[in-house]
C-alpha cells in the first residue's frame, strides 16, 4: 500500500514514464493494490460503478490492538476485499519488522524469512468505515473520502 495521504508517486513514476499511457482513476480515494485490481476487474467485467460499493477506511481489531487502515476497500458480498494474510501480518509481525528496520536501517524482505513467511494463527474482526458506491465518490469528489 502507499502512503496516506497519497503522494502521487504512481503518476510521477509510472504513468508519466510510459509514453502514450492513458491515466485512469477509480476515484479520489486511495485503494490497496489488491483492492484496485479487484475493482478494475469488476468494471472490466461490466459491473456498473453505481453497483460497486466500497468502505472508506477499515478498522482491524485484534486481541490487544486496534489498527485503522485509511484506504478505500471494495466490498464483495458485504465483506471487504482484503488479504487475510496481510491482516494477520499486521497484527503479528509488522511491529517486529518495523523495529528491525529502525535498528538496522534496512527493510526485511521475504528472503529474510527464507521465502517462507509463517504467520501464526490470530483472531480478528473488521469494522467497516462509511460504505458508499464508487459512483458517488466520483460525483462528490475528495470530500466523500473523509471517514
Amino acid at each position: 500500500m502507499g502512503d496516506f495521504p497519497p503522494r502521487g508517486r504512481t503518476r510521477r513514476l509510472l504513468t508519466a514514464a510510459i509514453r502514450g499511457a492513458t491515466s485512469r482513476s477509480l476515484g479520489p480515494c486511495q485503494f490497496s493494490v489488491d483492492g484496485a485490481v479487484f475493482t478494475a476487474l469488476e468494471v472490466a467485467r461490466g459491473l456498473e460503478l453505481r453497483r460497486l460499493w466500497v468502505t472508506l477506511g477499515l478498522t482491524l481489531e485484534g486481541e490487544e490492538v486496534e489498527v485503522y487502515l485509511p484506504f478505500c476497500y471494495p466490498l464483495s458480498e458485504g465483506r471487504a476485499v482484503v488479504s487475510h494474510d496481510l491482516l494477520t501480518y499486521i497484527l503479528t509481525l509488522l511491529e517486529d519488522d518495523e523495529s528491525y528496520s529502525i535498528a538496522t536501517g534496512r527493510v526485511r524482505s521475504i528472503a529474510d524469512y527464507s521465502c517462507q513467511l509463517e504467520l501464526p494463527p490470530v483472531e480478528y474482526t473488521l469494522r467497516l468505515g462509511r460504505v458508499v458506491s464508487i459512483a458517488s465518490l466520483l460525483k462528490d469528489g475528495f470530500q466523500a473520502c473523509k471517514p
